[in-house]
């Protein structure tokens, strides 16, 4: 008989923020009125833009101008959870980076699917809103990465180009 197998170790970043929503929903039943208004008006506000079983939501509310977050989502039945990927982009361009995509990382959420995406847009929120001890929000370390790594982009292509076109001067 073989093992289940094994599902892909979570980050201390990734159990921070699922453990905010955990106890947020923990401590506000979900039959309080203003709670579910709330989730309803953070729904709204965000506008996550559904593609199948993804959604787009736009981070420049938070200070990430042109940066969407597209999360990924698929219900887990051995983990009886949904499982959640995020990915970063920008409007701009077509390229996307998974956020945490140096050591594997998923994020399981409970919910439903009435309740799934109301789920997400909490996580998204308090990921872009919750800072840590040094004043650094969740998103801030991507797009930083995501930044460096088209400048690196850049100024590799700007030196394919001009071994491939060689300049002569006369």
């Amino acid at each position: 008989m073989q093992a289940a197998p094994r599902s892909p170790p979570v980050s201390s970043e990734t159990k921070n923020l699922i453990f905010n929503v955990e106890k947020i929903k923990r401590t506000t039943p979900q039959k309080n009125k203003q709670y579910q208004e709330g989730i309803k008006m953070l729904q709204e506000m965000m506008r996550p833009r559904f593609k199948g079983q993804t959604i787009e939501i736009s981070l420049s509310k938070w200070g990430y101008d042109g940066y969407i977050v597209e999360c990924a989502y698929y219900y887990n039945k051995q983990e009886g959870k949904y499982s959640l990927s995020l990915w970063l982009s920008r409007r701009d361009m077509e390229d996307r980076m998974k956020l945490s995509s140096k050591k594997a990382d998923t994020q399981y959420l409970s919910g439903t699917r009435e309740t799934i995406v109301e789920n997400i847009c909490r996580v998204v929120h308090q990921a872009a809103t919750a800072a840590d001890e040094n004043g650094e929000k969740y998103f801030d370390k991507y797009v930083s990465r995501y930044e460096y790594e088209l400048a690196c982009f850049e100024r590799g292509n700007q030196l394919f180009e001009q071994e491939r076109l060689p300049i002569t001067t006369t």
